[in-house]
């Protein structure tokens, strides 16, 4: 799923893959399985790069920092305000799905940067809002909030979908052409006679 979205996205798995356990730490504070949160929060850190961050180190980072930008007591308190819902349960022990949250936002602030800095008021966590502001700007989400949302959740989709064996099995295909393939074939079979 991660070597997918770096196809798809800004992060290239290769950035990604050094920065995960960033990401992958607060998967366990949302609601749900755990696999499918990784999967969602590989996402923010894909728009967290499309929101500006500058490396895949600083989108992890964005990411990772997305829970725990939430539930601060303050950060709690202007939610509340809003009337979105942070929390999956009474007992406050889990966060709802990231792609919730976000909709939710948006729906409230209608995409307004001002309103949304008030919100998320962390530059990590607000970058991620910012690469979905421009998802959502771009649907039109300013004069049809519904349809900026659906753009919103297309792009979790889009990101969240895991590939399928057709798609492994391509790519291997379209790789086994390139020049790199096959010099890399060669290596191969260079290193068995040398060790032979």
């Amino acid at each position: 799923l991660f070597a997918h979205q770096g196809q798809l996205g800004n992060v290239e798995i290769k950035d990604l893959a050094k920065h995960m356990g960033r990401v992958s730490a607060s998967a366990f504070k949302y609601s749900g399985d755990r696999d499918k949160n990784l999967g969602i929060l590989g996402a923010l850190a894909q728009m967290a790069k499309l929101g500006g961050a500058s490396s895949g180190a600083e989108a992890a980072r964005g990411a990772g920092s997305f829970g725990r930008d939430i539930s601060k007591s303050k950060a709690l308190d202007r939610f509340e305000k809003e009337g979105i819902e942070i929390f999956a349960d009474k007992g406050k022990t889990e966060f709802r799905n990231p792609e919730d949250i976000i909709a939710d936002v948006f729906r409230k602030t209608k995409g307004d940067n001002a309103q949304m800095s008030k919100l998320f008021q962390n530059d990590m966590s607000k970058k991620i809002m910012d690469g979905f502001g421009a998802v959502f700007k771009d649907a039109g989400g300013a004069e049809d909030t519904e349809a900026g949302i659906a753009a919103i959740r297309a792009e979790f989709k889009r990101y969240t979908e895991t590939i399928t064996d057709q798609n492994v099995n391509q790519a291997f295909q379209l790789n086994q052409g390139t020049d790199a393939a096959t010099a890399q074939r060669f290596n191969n079979q260079l290193e068995k006679i040398a060790a032979s």
